[in-house]
């Protein structure tokens, strides 16, 4: 094996290990971490299956915590996510409740 496929091949490796130690990634490295395609992610991201964070608009990202949950088949999302939809759900059921009892 010639020196610079070995230096490839030990760069990528150290990547890999500096991936596992990341608390939040952007679109390519969270791709890589998952050995999905860049494109992929940013759909799921886009679906809203994966959690993310745009905060100037352009660049992505992602939690590893959002990005384990995918994998192990659990982004449907949290226990905060169900409480705060139920919360609208029942606010806007009672809204409509009062609208029909004042309609009558």
């Amino acid at each position: 094996m010639e020196s610079t496929e070995l230096r490839k091949i030990i760069k990528e490796e150290l990547n890999n290990i500096a991936l596992s130690f990341r608390e939040v990634f952007n679109i390519e490295d969270g791709a890589t971490y998952l050995n999905i395609t860049p494109d992929y992610l940013r759909k799921l991201c886009k679906k809203g299956v994966i959690k993310n964070n745009q905060p100037n608009g352009k660049i992505i990202y992602i939690h590893r915590n959002d990005l384990i949950s995918y994998a192990m088949g659990k982004a449907e999302g949290t226990v905060g996510d169900a409480t705060k939809l139920a919360d609208e759900y029942l606010l806007k059921k009672h809204i409509t409740d009062i609208k029909k009892i004042k309609s009558t």
